[in-house]
């Protein structure tokens, strides 16, 4: 162990002030303006309005609004990105101008439960779409209207039916990326 020398005075050490009573404490920090309400709390607040745009910096912002809601939705329905950007940019350029439309000619300045529920089916229908063109189903043995027998479980195990639907979104998954090959109505 080699021992060092050093010159000079030894250094300073910092020691706090004793507390005084009389020292009023730090006023707490301003809080931010609370958000529209149609933006989510952790949603990023729209970018400057760009000096040549054409738009009112309240039509701006509902832009802003309606684009965070589409891009909500397809992260929900495609949370690892396997649309390509083109086909993302597709869906909401299409959504967003028809739901901004609708709201302009109505004179509306906030998102409604009726256009989150547009938002919300036009993006799964046009998501499911391009999936298909995409990810092509395998090919399916039976087509519409074909007479099956199907095993159900239970008691009946097998039951006579009739393909109504082919390539159905599965109702218990709220992303719809499960479909069902095939939707049969059961013989009464």
């Amino acid at each position: 162990m080699a021992l060092q020398i050093i010159d000079g005075p030894p250094p300073q050490q910092s020691v706090p002030p004793p507390p005084a009573d009389d020292i009023p404490p730090p006023p707490p920090p301003d809080d931010p303006p609370p958000p529209p309400p149609d933006f989510p709390p952790d949603a990023p607040p729209p970018p400057p309005l760009p000096p040549t745009c054409n738009l009112t910096k309240d039509e701006y912002e509902l832009l802003w609004r309606i684009q965070l809601a589409v891009h909500a939705e397809l992260r929900t329905l495609d949370p690892y990105s396997e649309l390509s950007q083109s086909y993302e940019s597709e869906i909401s350029h299409e959504v967003l101008s028809k739901v901004f439309s609708v709201m302009q000619n109505e004179a509306r300045s906030e998102l409604q439960e009726r256009d989150r529920t547009y938002i919300q089916e036009r993006v799964r229908a046009m998501a499911k779409e391009f999936r298909l063109v995409l990810m092509p189903c395998a090919k399916l043995r039976f087509a519409k209207l074909d007479r099956v027998v199907c095993n159900i479980g239970g008691e009946r195990g097998w039951a006579a039916g009739t393909v109504q639907a082919l390539n159905e979104d599965d109702p218990s998954d709220p992303t719809g990326q499960t479909l069902f090959a095939y939707v049969v109505k059961i013989d009464p």
